[in-house]
């Protein structure tokens, strides 16, 4: 028969080897009758077809002497050209696909020509569930337990400098904390606003180790920045509480030592004005200013409290409180500092002012204890000292209590100005051991005569002016 086909006979075709030449035969037709207006076509043959078989795009090709990787063939270009056919490859016993293909691999395989293998860097691993699964791919931590990853150099970095334990919530770094120096740019450290109504803000607490057996507990440092060497200003810290936004009050600041343990003492709270510059500059103060109430709103004045602490038991005693001037330098003409004490101007008065009260206070005296004098509040006299061997320095006045003028004013009466009033209980006047007091000449004769008034001291009793005869 043509075509290297034989006759089949009925009792043939009841073989295998005549089903198989059948299927060739039908095969041949398929592949060279197009009569169904289909173009793409299943070829054979011995080797490759690119360069010697003719197809349309879409045909196949099955290679009867192929190799792994060499069997099937898939023509992917050219409109009946020999040219464009690309093996279909069966990676690992898997399903077919294109030999230049895009393929990942766990190891190299001869027959992929655009194959990528798949390999475990570091920190990485791979787990092959085998044909028709999946390749999981799994980073593996550095360091131990709790410590935060970090990219230490092109992979994962742990630390037991930097951790964060998610049952305690507690993040803890041992090292410092620097912002970026971004200019003008702001940095904040906050706990977040409560996103639930009526809940109370977290509070933040940023606190020193406490010590461990007799070491002490650590220091907490706050710090502005210092200015630039040209002339730039040292940055300000700045502590402020809260605003209330609706009917509630402000936040209180609290400056706060710490209390002694069994026998020690408790701490000391400084505020503490920065030095002079080592030229000319004058040094900081220490501002302590209540808050101000708005313009026309109904609301007193803030207040600001000096408050000692108590003592503990019996025989100890309370907290004193020290307002002390700074001190002169060692260089001539250096004054020592003032301390000002001084109320606020206010207009609209309508009822007495007091601007600087010594508050009352009660003192309980033990059972059976004699107390020679009690002198509640003390202006202790100032030693002045001259040079010694020096010259003659001389002072020609000096209190320890001076009071320059009484009460006076412009568009006002004052019924009666005193310079001090003592408004109950008797004066005591110990004197010198030789005066009680002294006046600075003889009084002017308040009669209008113009001189003197010799011999006597006039003084207001009841409204009147009377006068102390004196000799």
């Amino acid at each position: 028969m043509a075509d290297g086909f034989s006759e089949l006979s009925s009792d043939k075709l009841q073989t295998v080897q005549g089903i198989s030449e059948l299927n060739r035969m039908l095969q041949f037709l398929y592949e060279n009758v197009a009569g169904d207006g289909v173009k793409q076509r299943v070829y054979s043959g011995i080797g490759s077809p690119e360069g010697s078989v003719v197809a349309e795009i879409g045909s196949f090709y099955m290679r009867l002497d192929g190799a792994p990787g060499t069997c099937a063939y898939i023509k992917e270009s050219g409109v009946q050209t020999a040219t464009g056919w690309t093996s279909i490859v069966v990676a690992g016993g898997g399903s077919g696909g294109s030999g230049n293909a895009q393929y990942v691999t766990l190891a190299t395989d001869a027959s992929l020509t655009a194959e990528r293998v798949l390999t475990e860097g570091a920190n990485i691993s791979l787990t092959d569930a085998g044909a028709n699964s999946t390749i999981t791919i799994k980073a593996t931590p550095a360091g131990s337990d709790t410590q935060i990853q970090f990219n230490d150099d092109g992979t994962f970095g742990g630390d037991s400098d930097l951790t964060w334990d998610k049952t305690a919530n507690i993040f803890k770094i041992n090292g410092d904390i620097n912002f970026s120096e971004t200019t003008d740019a702001d940095k904040t450290i906050k706990v977040l606003d409560q996103a639930t109504a009526n809940t109370n803000g977290n509070r933040l607490f940023i606190t020193g180790s406490d010590g461990n057996g007799s070491a002490d507990g650590g220091d907490l440092i706050v710090s502005g920045g210092d200015g630039g060497v040209l002339g730039g200003d040292g940055g300000y810290i700045s502590f402020s509480a809260g605003n209330a936004t609706g009917a509630g009050r402000g936040g209180e600041f609290i400056v706060y030592a710490g209390g002694g343990g069994e026998t020690g003492d408790g701490g000391t709270a400084y505020l503490v004005g920065g030095d002079g510059g080592s030229t000319s500059g004058d040094a900081g103060g220490v501002g302590l200013t209540a808050g101000n109430v708005f313009v026309d709103a109904d609301g007193y004045g803030g207040d600001v409290f000096l408050t000692a602490g108590a003592g503990a038991t019996s025989g100890n005693y309370n907290g004193s409180i020290y307002i002390q001037m700074g001190q002169g330098s060692a260089l001539p003409g250096v004054n020592t500092g003032t301390v000002y004490i001084f109320g606020k101007d206010v207009i609209d008065v309508t009822a007495e002012q007091n601007f600087v009260n010594f508050g009352p206070f009660e003192m309980g005296v033990a059972s059976g204890t004699t107390i020679t004098n009690q002198r509640s509040y003390q202006f202790l006299a100032t030693t002045i000292n001259g040079v010694a061997g020096g010259g003659a320095e001389t002072v020609t006045n000096a209190a320890t209590v001076y009071i320059d003028a009484a009460p006076s004013g412009s568009d006002i009466t004052i019924t009666n100005a005193y310079s001090l009033w003592v408004d109950a209980g008797l004066a005591r006047f110990d004197g010198n051991g030789t005066n009680v007091f002294e006046l600075p000449a003889n009084a002017t004769d308040p009669t209008g005569g113009g001189g003197a008034a010799v011999g006597r001291i006039p003084i207001r009793v009841g409204g009147a002016t009377k006068y102390l005869a004196y000799y």
